[in-house]
């Protein structure tokens, strides 16, 4: 029987994340299913290093990769959300970037002829308040996708660690390691960092992202709206005044919301990448010490746990959770059909054009603060489960005997594009970091949530007593739309920030799984467990 009150607690509930590394052996009668899947060429190998190794076949190489990611990102059993998955990378890619870009020109370009037009105004805004209500949604999604992945990875590794924590130990036993250790410092060489390269078109993209979130651009944006504000007693504090503002952060913010889109599917695009790297080297890793050590015992289960959250957090959790799932989708789906349904009582008037802007733009702006606040749950509980990761890489190195390499970050220094930076830009790239992360923790705070409410609540009750006339609309469009920008700029400021730390963390990662896999290479010939062991799998070379 279904428990209701389960169901109706279960959005925003972060939970116990359990995984087990998948091995990458197969038992000796599990080898004659393999030659099926496999084929007759790479099972026949399989075959013969299992007789070899007396460990049972191997999957190879590439099985292996799939086999991790598909373990990390799992199988969504509803169609429904598949497609949402589908539709979420659809609107980060490139194209719907250009095609916001020539939209919003155009709308500009119209602009020469039907300037002084209300309709012409309030159009961008309409348009914009659609497409960001529903890029909320995917936004959210792309968030909770990102925090699956990311903490999956982390759990795939966490298990892993153990065995081969467990396997270097035993390596280690088997033969005298005073001469490996006094020989490991000549034998290994610096661990070449082979970094997720950009195409061009992914680089403009980044450019972009950079501009439009550095503090230059927010502090631009402040000033322009002073500037505007100094106007407001020329123009009388009239309407055609309000909509000025209106129209320009309408389009502005349309830009932002479509680059946020993009950077962040382009983050997502770059970390499949890096992430399933390190776990094929962790693989790799795990199979030539299984080979020296002749350990058939599995993978242990690693399990994840949330951090506690306060109640005010959860409850912004499950609402996060609900808009970006179908229950979003289909209440977007209600108020379209609802504001439809009243166009005629309204005569499709700029008024009736305006509901859907209003509407759309207080829910935005609200939408907006929750963004910020579900992004830092997430990245503390992922950044806990990162740094345990990092903290088993040490100590793993530590275990092999194998000379501390400093992290990628410090030994490469700061570097962009590949070309080392100057001091000035250093300084610069310090200072945006260290107000950013500032800027961050203040809107990402749960409290703002709260203020965002009741801003939109007086925002509701003002317009009210003006009976919903134009300036009473304009007065629920212009603050929130004005707040909503500057919210998503500063997204944008975080998520760069976050994708240029994870990526170095992951390089990290991959380097410490090369220099132990150079180690055991280095280790096997003398080893007395591995001198009944056969040949290396080619595979793996």
């Amino acid at each position: 029987m279904l428990d209701i009150r389960k169901i109706l607690s279960a959005p925003g509930a972060r939970q116990t994340v359990t995984k087990t590394a998948p091995s990458p052996f197969l038992p000796h009668a599990d080898v004659a299913r393999t030659e099926k899947a496999l084929g007759p060429a790479r099972a026949g190998r399989a075959k013969n290093d299992a007789d070899s190794t007396c460990l049972g076949g191997f999957l190879a190489l590439d099985h292996i990769s799939e086999d991790v990611q598909a373990v990390v990102d799992g199988t969504k059993t509803l169609t429904l959300d598949r497609w949402l998955d589908r539709l979420v990378a659809w609107a980060g890619s490139w194209q719907m970037l250009l095609f916001t870009f020539i939209l919003v020109l155009s709308w500009a370009f119209l602009g020469i002829p039907f300037g002084n037009a209300t309709d012409w105004q309030v159009a961008i805004s309409d348009v914009q308040a659609l497409a960001c209500y529903v890029l909320d949604s995917l936004l959210m999604r792309q968030q909770l996708n990102a925090y699956d992945h990311e903490i999956g990875v982390a759990a795939i590794l966490q298990s892993r660690s153990v065995s081969i924590r467990r396997m270097i130990g035993t390596l280690h036993a088997s033969k005298t390691t005073a001469a490996a250790r006094e020989s490991n410092a000549q034998l290994l060489e610096p661990v070449h960092k082979d970094t997720y390269r950009r195409s061009r078109l992914d680089s403009t993209i980044h450019a972009l992202c950079q501009l439009f979130g550095s503090l230059p651009s927010l502090l631009l944006f402040w000033v322009c709206i002073i500037v505007w504000l100094s106007f407001g007693p020329y123009c009388s504090w009239s309407a055609e005044w309000q909509l000025y503002i209106n129209s320009a952060t309408s389009a502005l913010m349309l830009l932002v919301f479509m680059l946020l889109a993009c950077v962040q599917e382009q983050h997502r695009c770059e970390m499949k990448v890096l992430s399933t790297r390190v776990c094929t080297l962790d693989s790799k890793l795990e199979v030539q010490l299984r080979i020296a050590t002749r350990d058939n015992v599995p993978n242990e289960v690693a399990a994840i746990y949330p951090c506690p959250v306060s109640l005010l957090e959860r409850a912004i959790s499950y609402y996060a959770d609900l808009v970006g799932t179908l229950f979003g989708v289909s209440l977007l789906i209600l108020v379209f059909i609802a504001w439809v349904a009243i166009g005629p009582a309204l005569q499709f008037n700029s008024n009736w054009w305006l509901v859907i802007g209003t509407y759309a733009g207080l829910i935005g702006l609200h939408d907006g603060f929750v963004l910020h606040n579900v992004r830092h749950q997430l990245d503390r509980n992922s950044r806990l489960a990162l740094a345990k990761v990092n903290a088993d890489d040490t100590e793993l190195l530590a275990a092999a005997g194998v000379p501390h390499c400093e992290p990628f970050a410090v030994q490469h220094g700061d570097v962009e594009g590949g070309r080392p930076r100057g001091q000035s830009q250093q300084a610069y790239s310090r200072i945006n970091i260290m107000l950013s992360s500032h800027l961050v923790r203040l809107m990402s705070h749960p409290l703002l949530v709260v203020a965002g409410i009741v801003f939109i609540a007086g925002s509701v009750a003002a317009a009210t007593a003006l009976h919903w006339s134009l300036t009473g609309q304009l007065l629920c469009n212009v603050p929130p739309s004005v707040v909503e920008t500057f919210i998503m700029m500063a997204l944008i400021t975080r998520e760069t920030a976050d994708a240029k730390a994870e990526k170095e963390l992951y390089n990290e990662f991959a380097g410490s799984r090369d220099l132990l896999l150079t180690w055991v290479l280095t280790q096997r010939d003398g080893s007395d467990v591995d001198s009944r062991s056969g040949p290396i799998i080619s595979a793996l070379e």
